[in-house]
């Protein structure tokens, strides 16, 4: 199980919430909010940060990637998309 926090008194936090309240129910996808009091996190998605600096790394790393060039575009990204 993966938990993400976050603040729920600043802009963003609220417009999750509200995201997450007015989903529709999904037998695939089970969202579990928890305290983090009283419950941590003991796994998480790799591949997505977890912590500030698992995130502060990831942005280091696509600084690097657009100064190397190692980008693509938009339409190119949905053309690549449409072969999945």
């Amino acid at each position: 199980m993966t938990t993400i926090t976050f603040d729920e008194n600043s802009e963003a936090g609220r417009t999750l919430m509200s995201m997450i309240r007015n989903m529709k129910p999904s037998v695939r996808k089970t969202i579990h909010l928890t305290n983090e009091k009283t419950e941590v996190a003991v796994q998480h998605i790799p591949g997505v940060p977890h912590t500030q600096e698992e995130l502060f790394e990831a942005v280091q790393r696509s600084k690097e990637d657009i100064k190397a060039g190692r980008v693509i575009s938009h339409e190119e990204l949905k053309k690549q998309i449409t072969t999945w």
